[in-house]
């Protein structure tokens, strides 16, 4: 079985965070930047696919993204 990573970047492409789960990168949005114009981008290491990550990404938006990337795994 094949894990994948996802590493969240900010808007100058710098590395914030890395983490097993897109929806561990969302938690850590959340808590770390409740108040802020979020303008980020998440990209899994595995499938390559990337997200850009705004005020107005849904949670429908994420789960399509995770879904995806699971997809990939397959």
């Amino acid at each position: 079985m094949y894990t994948d990573r996802f590493i969240l970047t900010d808007a100058n492409g710098e590395v914030i965070v890395e983490k097993m789960m897109a929806q561990h990168i969302k938690a850590y949005i959340d808590e770390t930047y409740p108040d802020t114009d979020r303008n980020f981008k998440i990209k899994s290491l595995v499938s390559g696919y990337e997200m850009a990550i705004t005020n107005e990404t849904t949670a429908e938006d994420w789960h399509n993204y995770a879904d995806g990337c699971l997809m990939a795994l397959d």
